[in-house]
């Protein structure tokens, strides 16, 4: 890495490309589970690749904000899984939040604020027919966007510094 003068953003956009390639076969479990629950195709279906292109530039977002972090504070790496692994609990990935919270309460716009919560709930909606507000869908879209500003300014910030002893 020291030797080759290369974008070093590379490093974080290649894990994010694989880990949407390796991401692909859930979405044949998804769509099998769909027919399987006795859904039809419908045009909302094609709403999943737009809400996969705004995942992806989330996720990308947040990998080069903690490409920089992590090159500081080496400890933080063991952090990060436990951060993702809160938000998507905390997502409704395993219940759905509508039973049992008020879309007008303050704890459903905590769960509007998560960004794993707005991405889950456009693919149910895309893939299922469940409900979606238009809140969930401007989150979504305001997550991607900041996260990818953020994370660029501040992992551009500190690139003159990577790979140096």
């Amino acid at each position: 890495i020291q030797a080759i003068r290369f974008p070093r953003a590379l490093l974080p956009l290649t894990g994010t490309i694989t880990d949407l390639l390796g991401a692909s076969s859930t979405f044949v479990v998804l769509f099998a589970v769909a027919f399987m629950t006795g859904e039809s195709p419908r045009w909302s279906w094609l709403a999943l690749a737009p809400m996969l292109i705004a995942q992806s530039i989330f996720n990308l977002g947040a990998a080069l904000f903690a490409a920089r972090v992590t090159t500081h504070l080496a400890d933080f790496s063991q952090l990060i899984p436990f951060i993702f692994r809160i938000l998507f609990y905390g997502s409704g990935v395993i219940f759905n939040v509508s039973s049992y919270v008020d879309s007008d309460s303050w704890v459903g716009w905590l769960f509007v604020l998560n960004p794993m919560y707005c991405f889950i709930t456009i693919a149910r909606w895309a893939v299922m027919g469940l409900d979606a507000s238009a809140t969930v869908f401007v989150s979504a879209g305001a997550w991607s966007v900041a996260s990818l500003i953020v994370g660029f300014a501040y992992f551009r910030a500190g690139e003159s510094r990577y790979a140096r002893v």
